[in-house]
């Protein structure tokens, strides 16, 4: 399976994680897909989506802290069953309200192999940083992998991130498609 990364960079502020809202789509037709299973792994975070008793989207967290504590590496991936296809996702990451005295910046690695489609950052009325993609395309075949990292300015680093995934997926021998929605708090 593919792996693909990416990077500009983006502001974080601190905020409330304020509930996690449907990706939506042109189709009403859509079969939600929420209260993923959740398993905390050590450095990741599991978030496994099914359809009954199928399975259809792992999504896996992963934290590192490098020794000075201001660079917080993060890696989401998604791994998506055969006969299904990534149309597009959005994440959010927000500092608790509890760890409101420092500041920190959100970076995403450049995107490799093939052109890879329209990246958008922005931060929400929340203080919430947002990256989406709309349209995947055939990046959204494989395995899809988003390195980040977030660098703490100031003395005292947070001590959680609230990550948000949302996803867009699709039979790609059919007319179903699913919205996929979780939440996690990271232990930084």
């Amino acid at each position: 399976m593919r792996r693909r990364q990416f990077l500009p960079a983006v502001a974080l502020g601190a905020t409330v994680l304020s509930g996690c809202s449907q990706f939506t789509t042109a189709e009403s037709s859509a079969v939600t897909l929420s209260d993923p299973d959740t398993e905390n792994d050590g450095d990741e975070t599991h978030l496994t989506f099914r359809r009954g008793d199928e399975l259809l989207l792992v999504t896996t967290i992963r934290h590192d802290v490098y020794e000075d504590d201001r660079f917080h590496p993060l890696r989401v991936s998604a791994w998506h069953a055969d006969g299904t296809g990534l149309d597009g996702f959005r994440y959010r990451f927000a500092v608790l309200p509890d760890d409101p005295e420092h500041a920190s910046e959100v970076y995403l690695n450049a995107p490799g192999g093939p052109e890879f489609p329209e990246v958008h950052f922005r931060n929400d009325r929340n203080g919430r940083t947002i990256v989406e993609v709309d349209d995947l395309g055939a990046q959204g075949q494989g395995t899809l992998t988003t390195e980040l990292v977030l660098q703490t300015v100031g003395d005292r680093p947070p001590r959680k991130l609230a990550v948000d995934v949302e996803f867009e997926l699709s039979e790609t021998e059919g007319d179903r498609t699913y919205d996929a929605a979780g939440s996690v708090l990271v232990d930084l």
